[in-house]
């Protein structure tokens, strides 16, 4: 991907937004579909799961920076003009798009203070709500103890890295030898509706 190409052959690179800020390809152009996935909480099932969304006015000015840093290119943005104009300055930040509960556990493990202590120290201010809903989730996973510190299984959860409520009821399924059946559940719910009919979601209600 980084080495030059020979002459006459064209380099295709298909990446998601990862490849705003993290790389660096001198010989590219981008043609940017002005679209990402993003993380959303639906409240119907009170779980996350990805959803495409046009991205931000930012997000397309940092691709144009992608193939300016070596050398001159071009970056080719897949919208209208008016829909350019319709777009947001900046992305929601995904701290006010999805449950806290998460961020949360993850900021147990490695630090000794309370979970509200440590995200009032955030750029922008948290709702309080949700970070009392954040505890209480915590706690009825028994993932915290009265004391607020991280359980044994706290401790795992943090460690596996999925949302808390999935990574509780793989660790219950393994327990009792049903984890091929029941790992199915978790991963039906990352997409909005798993009944695809020839490329068209069915009009299924669940």
């Amino acid at each position: 991907m980084f080495d030059p190409v020979p002459v006459g052959v064209t380099k295709v690179i298909l990446s998601t937004n990862i490849a705003e800020t993290s790389i660096i390809i001198n010989d590219v152009y981008v043609v940017d579909s002005c679209k990402q996935k993003v993380k959303l909480f639906a409240t119907h099932n009170n779980m996350t799961n990805y959803a495409t969304v046009w991205g931000s006015k930012t997000n397309l000015e940092q691709w144009k920076g992608q193939p300016g840093r070596i050398r001159p290119g071009f970056c080719f943005h897949l919208c209208s003009r008016a829909r350019f104009e319709r777009l947001e300055t900046h992305m929601t930040p995904e701290m006010f798009q999805t449950p806290l509960h998460e961020v949360a556990l993850s900021i147990k493990l490695p630090c000794l203070v309370g979970i509200g202590q440590f995200l009032a120290k955030a750029i922008e201010t948290l709702p309080l709500d949700a970070v009392i809903e954040a505890e209480h989730t915590l706690r009825e996973l028994d993932a915290l103890d009265a004391n607020d510190d991280l359980t044994p299984l706290g401790r795992i959860l943090a460690n596996l890295l999925i949302e808390p409520r999935f990574g509780k009821m793989m660790i219950m399924v393994c327990i009792f030898y049903v984890g091929d059946a029941i790992c199915t559940i978790p991963a039906a719910t990352c997409f909005p509706e798993p009944f695809i009919n020839e490329g068209k979601w069915l009009g299924y209600n669940h």
